[in-house]
């Protein structure tokens, strides 16, 4: 799961797509960036935190939300006094005036897709996302770091908003993950997404100033100036994390009985399948169905492709049932062969060809 924290000037310019480092309004980006934010939500690979600072000041600031739509709407205005400027010199006016009508249309097209987008991060904001708390603790450490003029407050500058987003985040993670297994912890990443990089950075570098390192408690926090960066670099770590969850997936632990009865530790991948016929046609013969169409018709053929592997030290075949999962060991290719788990029975169809799983995307069974 990747974390993602923004603070209040992000959540704006979600809404005005105004980068804040070149100062100029972006076309789609920011429409884009909300679509890829609710589908890793919805995916439950993202999780965006917020809390009560965030949603109040989203608030009060929705005036500036609005940016981008009142540039578009002088624009409109200068737009249309210009095309009346050239109306006074040509003689081609009904050109001139499609050109306007078209122009009219297309920015007021943008103007109702901005305030719709605005709309819909807000009920992102609040729907969508993860409410945390802010405690009595974060507050009183927070303005501990500010009497002491600590980072992010080494500047004199009023940061207590950002600073109390960034530490209820900490504080929340830390505790959530304190529960998680230890070797699945590097799998839960957090991003802090700021354009104040003078507060919370290091000078002239964009990772967090030492004093903010040494005050949080969980170390897979991660600084970011602008939120694509941010959004990149969180598919770079979900499409890690697939690869890894696809590769636990195939591992299986060996079953055979030499290597239990000489207490190796033997293991291996389903990294193969093959094609074996379902339940149903090997416990019945379809030519004695067939003589008696009417009452029992002939069945459908079913087949399943089912993940096959060897263990890395007895090279025992593993394969696994397509009704239960089990994982099934001292097979031979030649038989009808039943699970011990669910009792259902497995018939090699074409075991010769053999599919590599990894290459075929075949992981889940298609039974």
């Amino acid at each position: 799961m990747i974390y993602l924290i923004l603070d209040t000037n992000v959540w704006i310019y979600l809404c005005n797509g105004l980068d804040p480092i070149s100062g100029k309004h972006s076309d789609n980006a920011h429409f884009e960036l909300l679509d890829k934010l609710k589908k890793y939500t919805e995916n439950q690979e993202i999780s965006v935190l917020v809390n009560d600072i965030i949603i109040s000041e989203f608030d009060r600031n929705k005036s500036h939300t609005g940016l981008n739509i009142s540039k578009l709407t002088n624009k409109l205005k200068e737009g249309l006094s210009f095309i009346k400027g050239i109306d006074k010199y040509t003689t081609d006016k009904i050109n001139l005036e499609k050109i306007k009508i078209d122009y009219e249309r297309g920015v007021i097209s943008e103007i109702s897709r901005n305030t719709e987008h605005i709309k819909n991060v807000e009920k992102f904001l609040i729907e969508n996302c993860t409410l945390i708390p802010i405690t009595d603790e974060i507050k009183l450490k927070t303005v501990s770091l500010a009497i002491d003029k600590k980072a992010p407050f080494h500047n004199s500058k009023n940061n207590f908003s950002d600073a109390c987003i960034l530490f209820s985040a900490d504080e929340y993670l830390s505790a959530w993950l304190s529960d998680v297994e230890y070797d699945s912890v590097e799998d839960h990443r957090a991003i802090f997404i700021s354009n104040n990089i003078n507060d919370f950075c290091q000078k002239e570098l964009t990772t967090f100033h030492p004093e903010i390192k040494q005050t949080l408690k969980c170390k897979t926090i991660s600084f970011e100036r602008v939120l694509p960066a941010a959004m990149n670099l969180s598919s770079k770590f979900i499409a890690e994390f697939r690869e890894f969850q696809m590769i636990s997936s195939m591992e299986f632990l060996c079953e055979s009985e030499y290597c239990n009865y000489q207490q190796y530790l033997g293991y291996g991948l389903l990294d193969r399948s093959f094609v074996v016929d379902s339940d149903f046609v090997v416990k019945y013969d379809p030519n004695q169905l067939e003589l008696f169409p009417d009452t029992y018709p002939r069945p459908k053929r079913e087949v399943s492709y089912v993940p096959v592997g060897t263990c890395n030290i007895c090279e025992s075949l593993h394969i696994k049932c397509p009704e239960c999962n089990t994982i099934i060991t001292d097979f031979s290719s030649n038989e009808v062969f039943q699970c011990n788990e669910c009792l259902n029975y497995l018939d090699v169809d074409e075991y010769n060809e053999v599919i590599n799983v990894v290459d075929n995307n075949l992981m889940e069974v298609k039974y």
